[in-house]
């Protein structure tokens, strides 16, 4: 969603990713308004509910609502060079160790659903228990909102857990070609977790993880790379996503 408003707002507006859990009151006080695929009803927030697709109709309503801040102006502050320095060297670190951990793995294209998330957190988590609790919060964040883009041919399974304790980014795909069977995947080829420890750090971490997912619609080489291509391959293509994040990052703080 944050590629698709990136591509469609242009320079008009500054753009910046947070999980519900994250707005708290210096958050609130330093953002005009908020995009969400869910309710935020319960916070107070001036806020739009869109799709994650962002259909025209949505669009137009973002673009209404910058029109009204626009008239408001606000004060603007120079960041510190030590917070530059700190961010910078804390990308460099998780950038490495999402790199280093990425794996590409291969299952049966007969495989369920719920089976594919058990397979997959028991990969990537320490224990039996913390399997199972990664796999609940992946069902959770996914009845909340389907991730399943057949568009794309992935399933993009994603949510914000304590089984893990640095950020996580792995792909898992069929043995066979053609996508997994199941209906519930719509016939994608790829299935993606990404997982991000609960910490300090969320807002960084999922800055980091939405610039691979944005680049799932951005790069079509990438994204046919996850789906076809090898370890190494995949590997190569998500270091030059994210220095191209790690520049990009550095010249908007």
């Amino acid at each position: 969603m944050m590629t698709r408003l990136k591509d469609k707002l242009g320079d008009r507006a500054i753009l910046k990713a947070y999980g519900k859990g994250e707005i708290n009151k210096y958050v609130v006080s330093g953002t005009d308004f908020f995009v969400s695929t869910m309710n935020l009803d319960v916070l107070p927030v001036d806020y739009i509910q869109v799709s994650p697709l962002i259909p025209p109709r949505d669009l137009a309503k973002i673009e209404y609502k910058l029109e009204d801040y626009s008239h408001i102006k606000r004060e603007a502050s120079e960041t510190p060079y030590n917070r530059r320095l700190d961010e910078a060297y804390f990308l460099i670190r998780e950038i490495k160790s999402i790199i280093r951990r990425y794996r590409r793995m291969e299952t049966s294209e007969n495989i369920r659903f719920r089976e594919l998330l058990q397979f997959l957190s028991m990969q990537v988590t320490e224990s039996l228990h913390a399997a199972a609790a990664l796999r609940d919060s992946i069902e959770e964040r996914e009845r909340l909102n389907s991730q399943i883009f057949p568009e794309l041919g992935i399933a993009l399974l994603h949510c914000r857990s304590g089984a893990v304790r640095e950020p996580v980014f792995v792909s898992c795909i069929p043995r066979t070609a053609g996508g997994f069977r199941d209906p519930y995947f719509k016939g994608v080829r790829a299935a993606l977790l990404m997982v991000m420890p609960i910490d300090n750090d969320r807002s960084m971490h999922a800055e980091v993880l939405g610039s691979i997912s944005g680049a799932m619609v951005t790069n079509p080489y990438f994204l046919k790379t996850i789906k076809t291509g090898r370890e190494d391959e995949i590997r190569a293509e998500l270091a030059r996503e994210l220095k191209c994040f790690f520049f990009d990052h550095l010249d908007r703080v």
